[in-house]
């Protein structure tokens, strides 16, 4: 690692923001997070607990007797209206500012286990969790009395600060009368107006998006609008007709597998011939994602547009198929930050995609009802 990966746009945006704040984790000797979700902690402590170098606090908030509701903190209302608690925390650690590259190691190793806490305890509790970065900072608090007699309360409170949202968390969307009126519900009643062979597999993609819009980080994010495309290629491939799809009948493959062996002994083929072929024989059997989806693309007039940018196995620039492959087969995670940065970059790509396909589906609904079986 050197110098210049300290602020290097590149690495997670998490450790850049850690970076930036050395001096002040350095300060407490503390580098602070808050888990936030819904599991509610009711703890005996309501200092917390340090258990070797973990500092752990439940904000869980119980009434207590006497208690005025225009008394209680903002987040009663996040517990009581949204189901929405904190958890917060913090690993001891000293970064040296003069050590820079040992300084980020250490930072990249703290978020590691951050993030195996924060997915021990969803995966113990079953509560959906998600981690947020932040500074344990000594926090001035001037509070108004209703009584214009008392005097204001001034206070200092040690407390977990979030750090400022990236733009994938906080960008806010604004829409006027015309989207409502001239989008949403013209969609609406297309959608619900197609009879089930066509209008439920358009539903369950739409299902599949707007799962992926719930999330707030771009790698589950991106699985979800893969699976809206993919569940369209698989559903339309099957109820298709066969010529236009080009699906086969398990004799018409026995005779194309059997047509591509002729009579070529494998045991002569180097290596390379032989995966080659064992590989055409698969194909023929169970088709890729990419021969189901290609014709469908087709049909509905845009498959020239997105083959590249589905299928394209460049490595200067992998298509979405690639980068679906990465995740869901291990080769990345939350903890690759490099990838996961690079990787990101492509989540509106993929939102845009999805939402174009799906609809181009629905616009191309009478032509797909004429050619299903």
């Amino acid at each position: 690692m050197t110098d210049k990966f300290i602020f290097d746009l590149n690495k997670s945006e998490v450790i850049n923001q850690y970076s930036f704040r050395i001096d002040e984790i350095n300060k407490t000797g503390k580098l602070a997070f808050i888990l936030k979700g819904n599991l509610a902690w009711d703890s005996a402590k309501e200092e917390g607990f340090e258990i070797d170098n973990i500092w752990l606090q439940s904000k869980y908030i119980k009434l207590k007797e006497g208690m005025r509701f225009d008394e209680l903190p903002i987040n009663f209302k996040y517990q009581t209206d949204f189901n929405l608690y904190e958890i917060w925390g913090a690993f001891k650690t000293n970064l040296e500012k003069e050590k820079k590259d040992e300084a980020i190691e250490n930072i990249e190793k703290t978020v590691d286990y951050i993030i195996s806490l924060n997915n021990i305890i969803s995966f113990f509790s079953g509560a959906s969790l998600q981690w947020y970065p932040s500074v344990y900072q000594n926090v001035h608090h001037v509070l108004e009395k209703k009584e214009k007699k008392e005097k204001k309360e001034d206070f200092y409170n040690w407390e977990c600060v979030p750090f400022p949202k990236d733009t994938e968390h906080h960008m806010g969307i604004i829409v006027k009368d015309d989207f409502i009126l001239n989008n949403v519900i013209p969609l609406f009643k297309d959608l619900e107006s197609l009879p089930d062979k066509i209008g439920i597999p358009l539903k369950s993609a739409i299902d599949w998006h707007t799962e992926a819009n719930r999330y707030a980080y771009g790698i589950n994010r991106f699985v979800h609008y893969w699976q809206s495309i993919e569940l369209l290629g698989n559903y339309f491939f099957k109820n298709l007709n066969a010529d236009i799809v080009n699906r086969k009948s398990k004799a018409l493959k026995k005779d194309n597998i059997i047509t591509l062996m002729g009579d070529q002994n494998l045991n002569e083929l180097n290596n390379k011939d032989f995966w080659n072929m064992i590989w055409k024989y698969c194909e023929i059997n169970n088709p890729s994602i990419r021969t189901k989806l290609l014709p469908y693309l087709d049909l509905i007039g845009i498959g020239s547009k997105y083959e590249k940018v589905l299928f394209e196995r460049n490595n200067s620039d992998i298509g979405l198929y690639s980068i679906r492959n990465d995740i869901v087969h291990g080769r990345i995670s939350n903890r690759d930050f490099e990838k996961n940065s690079f990787f990101r970059k492509k989540l509106h790509l993929a939102q845009e995609v999805s939402k174009d396909i799906i609809i181009k589906s629905l616009l191309s609904s009478s032509i797909l009802l004429e050619k299903c079986n």
